[in-house]
């Protein structure tokens, strides 16, 4: 598993202990972080700081989000490399949210904002009150 999913030999891997609640955290050792290998397909380690930041935020445990929801989390953050800025926390929320997966109550996938664009502009009214002074539409 270390080798398929390029985990660090300075990571500790071992199984979730018997009786433990992986949703609660009952049972679960400090600090650990649980994760199936359907995760893992999606994730590498380290984590960047805005995936514990998402997931603390929202109260979730790793394995409450979709697969889907990471490669979100991801595309932002890879988005941010390109134009050499710092997407974070905010940044991601402000077109994000989070919804509950139909018919479940513990499984949660994020969505985008329906009023919100990531790729677009905006103009202030005092931008378009400008632009008319200068005869544009």
């Amino acid at each position: 598993m270390r080798e398929k999913f390029c985990i660090p030999d300075d990571i500790t891997i071992g199984r979730i202990p018997k009786g433990a609640d992986m949703y609660t955290g009952v049972g679960i050792p400090e600090g650990a972080l649980v994760l199936s290998p359907s995760h893992l397909e999606f994730i590498r380690f380290l984590l960047h700081p805005l995936f514990h930041l998402v997931l603390n935020s929202l109260n979730l445990h790793p394995m409450q989000l979709n697969s889907n929801s990471y490669l979100l989390i991801s595309d932002m953050l890879a988005v941010g490399l390109k134009w050499g800025v710092s997407l974070g926390f905010l940044d991601f929320f402000y077109h994000q949210y989070v919804a509950t997966i139909i018919h479940e109550t513990e499984y949660f996938y994020l969505t985008p904002q329906p009023t919100r664009k990531f790729f677009g502009y905006k103009p202030s009214d005092s931008t378009l009150d400008d632009y008319r002074e200068l005869g544009c539409p």
